[in-house]
């Protein structure tokens, strides 16, 4: 009787070391060439029915006890992305409730060095947290990225990256030409786009550009009234609708431009990519983003036709899920039956 009672007190510690899981997901497709971003989510679980202690820091990124296992290398996360000011810290709180789950997003392609194979697995070591903690190490699932040399044109836009890129104090020149690839408003962004415009990278710039938008209407009331005013070329709807605002300004490399012109850019530019890249997972969205332009300028047929080819494409943008991509479907489809019963789509 006296081993069994003595046998107990083991038996619970190692039951409770599994019920804090950790994962790691890939967001962005699994094969991509250098410099694309590689977006991945990493979370914390108890799965317990108890507070499990985690230390002063239940960030899955910012922790101390955090880290990636690279091809079996470790990479110290917390060492190389500084937390965001904007970012809301937990102080008071160093233990996970039941049933809590903290999850992270981050682009970790600074820390790949180029191209090649990588598994990555996401790690938590506790053994040297403090008296009362989870003293655990748990290892996450493991995730694979391939990523490849560029060439043809995403090779001439990722060399004149390169050369034309300066490390600041942040990061060094590798990166930060990564970023002058992949990013909207930057100094690179109106020469990726009009010298490297079929580039992968190219799509990219296009995906960022897009976002400082409305998005894509979604099939409502509003968004009714919207395309219907487009249609009929109302002012008041195309001077005040949040996607077009015609009277107003953006910004393209940091300079106020008038809308209308760069949304005749954008058009153009997505439908150049799109006609080049139909099978990037970017495609669909940017050609009816692209489509969604065409129409706010009067351009109607021609509207209606990248519409309905958008809706043959792909449409898997990094960190949205399947049923948020259905709902932008569902969005131009509505767009292309109200231009239908309106007589200005076949």
């Amino acid at each position: 009787m006296t081993k069994l009672l003595l046998t107990i007190p083991f038996l619970i510690a190692c039951n409770a070391y599994p019920q804090l899981d950790i994962n790691i997901q890939l967001l962005s497709k699994q094969k991509i060439i250098e410099c694309e971003p590689i977006l991945v989510e990493i979370s914390w679980q108890n799965n317990s029915s108890s507070n499990i202690s985690v230390g002063n820091e239940i960030s899955p990124l910012y922790s101390e006890y955090a880290s990636l296992l690279i091809n079996d290398a470790k990479v110290d996360v917390q060492k190389v992305f500084k937390r965001p000011q904007s970012e809301e810290k937990h102080p008071g709180q160093r233990f996970l409730k039941p049933g809590e789950k903290r999850r992270q997003k981050i682009d970790i392609r600074s820390i790949i060095p180029g191209s090649g194979s990588y598994t990555i697995k996401s790690i938590i070591d506790f053994s040297k947290a403090p008296e009362g903690s989870f003293r655990g190490r748990k290892e996450s699932n493991t995730i694979q990225v391939i990523v490849e040399k560029p060439a043809g044109e995403d090779l001439e836009a990722y060399n004149y990256a390169m050369q034309n890129s300066a490390q600041n104090e942040y990061s060094n020149k590798r990166t930060m030409a990564c970023m002058n690839l992949t990013t909207h408003n930057t100094n690179m962004e109106e020469v990726i786009l009009h010298k490297y415009p079929r580039s992968t990278y190219a799509g990219w710039i296009l995906l960022g550009w897009n976002a400082e938008k409305a998005g894509i209407p979604l099939s409502n009331a509003e968004a009714n009234k919207m395309i219907l005013g487009a249609i009929t070329r109302d002012p008041a709807v195309l001077n005040d609708a949040p996607y077009w605002q015609m009277k107003s300004s953006v910004l393209l490399c940091g300079i106020a431009v008038n809308r209308i012109n760069t949304m005749e850019q954008f058009a153009e530019a997505a439908e150049s990519f799109v006609q080049a890249n139909k099978e990037s997972p970017l495609s669909g969205w940017l050609l009816a983003s692209a489509a969604f332009n065409e129409l706010g300028l009067g351009n109607i047929n021609k509207s209606c036709i990248m519409f309905k080819e958008s809706l043959n494409l792909k449409w898997e943008l990094p960190d949205s899920t399947e049923e948020q991509m259905s709902q932008y479907k569902k969005g131009v489809e509505n767009a292309i039956e109200i231009m239908k019963e309106n007589k200005v789509c076949k």
